[in-house]
């Protein structure tokens, strides 16, 4: 017992690695089998051979496992190509496993060192706080209880360490989930040198700093089936201090949902499979009605609560012009349902910072022109952004002055968050009420399949102003990020197919198993082979039965032996056209040569034989003398010729 758990010392960094490079490349379940296996070769005190030749191919089936992990997953955004990044990982969590196996330590911890570089290279490195406290904690258990016989003391120190560790990784995942995910954003801005980094698409609040930027991640989200949206709604923020945006309480207050039904004639039907869970809110477009048949829970954002888990497919049904439902006269008031408008909601929608509204007084004026509905004041706000700015993922608006002025009159690239709040407050300072949405903008649907793939680097924010003359919300993208980010090149669409639907299947099957298989046995193609598979039995039976198929060659009787004795049976079969049975002797055979075969031959086959025997049954192993009775064996049937 005491050797075991030694043993199983000697793999826990190798297998805490395995878990964080997992975890940091979305790999969970190849890790966990890789861990599975290193912990019972350990324990077990198993030491495979691993010749050079051997290794290779070990380091080969772990770069073709990580290549085929690209059909089901998408491998976080990194330094490293995923194309590259993905093989590579496989090929070095592979030979960290065979070098711990057979003890080569320096080789298999400084392998699982280049895993966690790897891991920690990633945008979502900072999501690996807990696992990487645990890791540093692990080791260190790990060496502690190498340097001497394990004892009551040391498996105390042992358990206390892996607590604390625990503990304190613990202590951290509680401060990022309180901290409404702020903590990971102040991570990467340190990471970045910026200011703050600014949070999109689900993000509760957002911030806007003199510099920062956002990193793109091919994480995949969700998919889309169906009639497409454009958009994705996932937060809406309403409160500006100047600094970032934030959601008011009535932004959560639940509310009646939208008159729009399941039934109606105008309303189109989509489908989500989520292959990422979601938190407290369902994304989904504007004039969503019904929800997996069911009328969903809606609040006064016209956002849809809920917690979708990963593999889960969602049904709805959705207004074909993806606009919020008409709302009667009313934007925010104090009791939920009525026509009642709120003065104290309405100046909420309508503050700005004293200075900033100064500023922008006179530069709201030059862009909207000659427009004096609020509606052509959006429009022509909106229309200002986009021919007359430039979308960067790098925002640097330092100066004199507030960012957004600052962007305003130097027209400085930046991103999403920068253009739809700068909207925003120059909505306000013309009395329109309006606030800053988050969410995802839906790339182009495949050419093949007409689906769409969401990822993060899809999340969005723009901008929703309200309008007296519709009495409604209505959207505007003021950001010029269509011709720099969705025209990018997605691939083959055929080869983009596939790995999406490899991708569903795999979500799905690790979440509803059940329904996957139900959904295949209820399929026209399940029905299609049982209805043939049934019919070919019949016609066998009518037939007489299948004829039953002969066992073709020879098993091998001696690993080190069969190389030589399978040459030869092709060189009987290749040259002399004999095709020996499983169940026929040595001399069986050389009879069947005996009828067809020159002397010359024959006695070269007799002489190989004869090796052949000395080596099996008397240990007289020769390779040099049966390489060299093939060699005369193959000359004899040329000469023959």
């Amino acid at each position: 017992m005491r050797r075991g758990v030694s043993e199983l010392t000697l793999g826990a960094p190798v297998a805490a690695a395995l878990l964080l490079s997992g975890l940091a490349l979305d790999r969970m379940a190849i890790a966990i089998a890789g861990s599975l296996v290193l912990a019972i070769g350990m324990a077990a005190n198993q030491r495979p051979g691993l010749t050079r030749a051997r290794s290779w191919g070990v380091a080969i089936a772990g770069g073709l496992i990580g290549s085929l992990m690209l059909l089901v997953g998408d491998t976080p955004h990194g330094p490293v190509p995923p194309l590259i990044l993905s093989p590579a990982a496989g090929a070095l969590a592979a030979i960290a496993i065979g070098a711990t196996l057979t003890r080569r330590l320096t080789v298999a911890w400084g392998t699982a060192g280049v895993l966690v570089i790897v891991a920690v290279s990633m945008n979502s490195a900072a999501d690996l706080v807990m696992p990487g406290a645990a890791l540093a904690g692990v080791t260190a258990l790990s060496v502690l209880l190498r340097s001497g016989p394990l004892g009551p003391l040391r498996i105390a120190l042992f358990a206390l360490g892996v607590s604390a560790a625990g503990a304190g990784g613990g202590a951290l995942a509680r401060l990022q989930t309180s901290s409404e995910g702020w903590l990971l954003l102040v991570f990467e801005a340190a990471l970045q040198g910026n200011v703050f980094a600014t949070g999109l698409g689900l993000q509760s609040e957002i911030s806007l700093a003199s510099y920062s930027s956002v990193q793109l991640s091919d994480q995949a989200i969700l998919d889309v089936d169906g009639a497409t949206p454009e958009y994705l709604r996932g937060q809406v923020m309403d409160v500006f201090d100047g600094t970032g945006w934030s959601a008011s309480e009535q932004i959560g207050r639940p509310r009646d949902a939208p008159t729009t039904s399941e039934d109606s004639e105008d309303s189109v039907a989509f489908t989500l499979t989520m292959l990422s869970s979601m938190r407290d809110v369902v994304p989904l477009p504007a004039g969503t009605a019904n929800f997996q048949g069911e009328t969903p829970t809606f609040t006064d954002g016209w956002l849809v609560s809920g917690s979708p888990w990963r593999g889960e497919v969602l049904e709805a049904t959705r207004a074909p012009d993806e606009l919020l439902p008409v709302e009667s006269a009313r934007i925010y008031d104090s009791a939920p349902n009525s026509s009642v408008l709120d003065e104290a909601g309405l100046g909420a929608l309508l503050a700005l910072p004293a200075d900033l509204a100064v500023a922008l007084a006179p530069l709201v004026g030059e862009i909207i022109g000659d427009a004096d509905t609020p509606m052509d004041k959006a429009r022509a706000i909106e229309r200002h952004f986009i021919t007359a700015h430039t979308y960067s993922l790098k925002s640097d608006l330092r100066g004199e002055g507030h960012p957004l002025v600052i962007l305003i009159t130097e027209r400085r690239p930046a991103y999403c968050v920068y253009f739809a709040s700068a909207m925003a407050a120059l909505l306000r300072v013309e009395r329109i009420p309006s606030r800053v949405v988050g969410g995802f903008a839906l790339p182009p649907p495949n050419r093949l399949t007409g689906r769409v793939l969401v990822r993060k680097r899809d999340a969005h924010a723009w901008v929703e102003a309200w309008s007296t003359e519709a009495r409604r919300w209505i959207a505007y993208d003021p950001t010029p990020y269509r011709e720099a980010v969705l025209s990018a090149d997605r691939g083959n669409a055929l080869l983009e197919a596939v790995r999406d639907a490899a991708r569903r299947l795999f979500v799905r099957l690790r979440a509803q198993p059940a329904a996957v298989l139900a959904d295949v046995v209820l399929s026209w193609p399940f029905g299609v082979l049982v209805i043939g598979g049934v019919g070919w039995s019949i016609w066998l039976r009518l037939r007489g039965g299948a004829p039953r198929r002969r066992r073709v060659g020879r098993a091998p009787i001696d690993r080190a032996l069969w190389p030589h004795y399978r040459r030869y049976l092709r060189l009987l079969n290749r040259r002399g056209g004999i095709r020996p049975e499983a169940w026929q002797s040595d001399e069986e055979i050389l009879g069947l040569l005996r009828e067809s075969a020159s002397a010359e031959v024959i006695e070269a086959a007799e002489g190989f034989i004869s090796v052949y025997r000395q080596a099996r049954y008397r240990g007289q192993r020769d390779d040099d003398a049966l390489r060299s009775s093939l060699r005369r064996l193959k000359a004899a049937w040329r000469a023959g010729r």
